[in-house]
């Protein structure tokens, strides 16, 4: 049995190979013990098996011999029999990665080949939508210049109408002539009306920027009238003016109120004012010329409880004879 057995003191100070060497000391200090220790069991091991070999007969170094080497050749197998496992393992694992990748592959071609098909069948829905569009365009358009058609038609018939009651009021002096006008802004159709003074060859498009308020106002009333006349049937035969009247001067008051008692004999006139003078002015314009005619003013007098107060009264007939002035 090999004992060792070492005792010193050592200080090391001050620089590092110092600690180093210190290190080094320790650690061949715990080889030492452990050698030591594995001594110890060894002998204690050679002390236990000696007499078991003797009784039993055998030879200690050829029974280790033979175990050594049956141990080494199961060893053997075992590490040739995990080196086949392993490469078998290894194999299986490339299969199985490409078994994995051929079956996403697989998978992702198909949600491609699906991706294909709506694709076709999206661009096919969107050519047969264009292609309805277009249709769609080509009719409207065909409607809408149908459309101008038929109110420029229209619009020529009621003409000579609108020329005659915006001569009745003649509500300017020189711009005696007066005619429709359309066009088609961003697909809807817009109308108004162009003045024209035929001795000086001035055209007007815009009205407004050379007739008054109340001029203005008889143009309205005048394009207003010219176009319910010219419907010959109609659900209700009226025409209802709430206050055409106002801004008026008076030669276009007494105008617009000839006028209405002209349009009074194909159509019920409804006529609303705030105004008393202009209602008692209109009362006698419009008061009925035959027993078959029929003039009757409302007033509101005022608003209760129970509702607003009105005063009814017929108009009674014009029974003076007509009387021709004439100054020398």
């Amino acid at each position: 049995m090999l004992r060792l057995a070492a005792h010193s003191c050592l200080i090391f100070r001050g620089r590092p190979q110092n600690l180093r060497r210190r290190r080094d000391l320790s650690a061949a200090r715990a080889v030492v013990r452990n050698a030591q220790t594995a001594v110890q069991a060894q002998a204690e091991w050679d002390n236990l098996l000696g007499p078991l070999v003797q009784e039993a007969g055998l030879n200690a170094e050829t029974l280790i011999t033979q175990d050594t080497a049956s141990l080494l050749d199961e060893a053997q197998s075992s590490v040739s029999s995990l080196r086949q496992l392993r490469v078998q393992g290894e194999q299986l694992s490339l299969g199985l990665a490409r078994t994995a990748e051929l079956a996403q592959r697989e998978e992702l071609e198909q949600q491609l080949a699906a991706l294909d098909r709506g694709i076709v069948e999206r661009q096919t829905s969107i050519d047969a939508r264009k292609e309805t569009g277009d249709v769609a365009a080509q009719i409207i358009n065909a409607l809408r210049a149908a459309s101008s058609s038929v109110v420029g038609a229209e619009l020529e018939r009621i003409q000579p109408l609108l020329q005659r009651i915006f001569a009745t009021v003649d509500p300017h002096p020189s711009l005696r002539v007066v005619s429709f006008l359309t066009k088609t802004v961003r697909g809807h159709g817009q109308m108004w009306t162009q003045l024209d003074d035929v001795s000086s060859s001035v055209s007007v498009q815009e009205p407004a920027l050379v007739l008054s308020s109340s001029q203005l106002n008889v143009l309205a009333v005048v394009m207003y009238l010219s176009l319910n006349l010219a419907i010959p049937t109609l659900p209700l035969q009226v025409v209802a003016l709430d206050d055409p009247l106002q801004s008026l001067d008076t030669v276009n008051l007494l105008g617009l109120a000839d006028l209405l008692r002209r349009v009074k004999a194909t159509r019920q006139v409804i006529v609303s004012t705030h105004d008393s003078h202009l209602a008692d002015l209109l009362e006698r314009k419009l008061r009925p010329v035959s027993t078959d005619q029929r003039t009757v003013r409302i007033d509101l007098r005022g608003w209760t409880l129970e509702g607003p107060s009105i005063e009814q009264a017929d108009v009674p007939q014009d029974i003076a004879p007509l009387r021709l002035v004439v100054s020398a």
